[in-house]
């Protein structure tokens, strides 16, 4: 079993379910104005993780 907030295994797991890879602050606001949905902030969270804060338009 992996260790909360990521580990060794987190990249492996991410390349065997997520298509593309991990996005970047910058590639969440550009997805978030494509939607129409207005970023409001990118929070860090324990681990590797982020917290994103996008409320409905």
């Amino acid at each position: 079993m992996e260790p909360p907030g990521g580990g060794p295994l987190s990249d492996l797991h991410r390349a065997a379910h997520v298509v593309g890879g991990e996005r970047t602050p910058d590639d969440v606001a550009s997805v978030c104005t494509a939607g129409g949905v207005p970023l409001r902030n990118v929070n860090p969270a324990p681990g590797v993780f982020r917290i994103i804060e996008a409320p409905p338009a």
